[in-house]
């Protein structure tokens, strides 16, 4: 499943974050149609400590999905719901990076999402008000965006 390799690994993030196994953390994303994507994954990763998070996504859509439109209705609904739009490093054929906080201000989150053809990327990081800087979104997601271009690079070959 090439999206499984477009993810963060347990090398990519801080030596304290272990891959969380719980239910349904890391896989297949079970809320898109399989109609419109050819293969997803995320990867979840948490410290001991609870409330911190470092989630990792990756969508392999179909050519007639529509994934700009898909873009568009995810950046209005981060600048709904109160995330601002701030600088991050130029990644992919597109790329977004948010500020913003969850529960009601109890969790602030950083996120990016990017674009390579048919290929949308997200990267959340949500932890108590001050732990994560806009600085390691960034490195994160151009550690994440060189697993997608090694894979884009890499010819696919079926198993015989």
């Amino acid at each position: 499943m090439p999206a499984a390799n477009m993810v963060l690994g347990p090398y990519d993030v801080p030596a304290d974050y272990f891959p969380d196994y719980r239910g349904n953390a890391c896989g297949p994303i079970e809320w898109v149609a399989p109609n419109d994507v050819v293969c997803t994954y995320k990867a979840t990763f948490r410290p001991r400590q609870p409330d911190h998070v470092i989630l990792t996504l990756c969508y392999i859509f179909t050519p007639e999905y529509g994934l700009d439109d898909h873009l568009q209705g995810a950046l209005g609904a981060l600048q709904q719901n109160g995330n601002r739009e701030i600088a991050g490093p130029k990644i992919g054929d597109r790329s977004h990076f948010f500020d913003g906080f969850l529960d009601k201000g109890r969790l602030h989150k950083y996120q990016a999402l990017w674009t390579h053809g048919t290929i949308l990327c997200e990267l959340g990081l949500a932890g108590p008000p001050g732990f994560f800087q806009a600085a390691e979104l960034s490195a994160l997601a151009t550690a994440q965006d060189s697993r997608v271009q090694g894979e884009l690079r890499t010819p696919l070959t079926l198993a015989e």
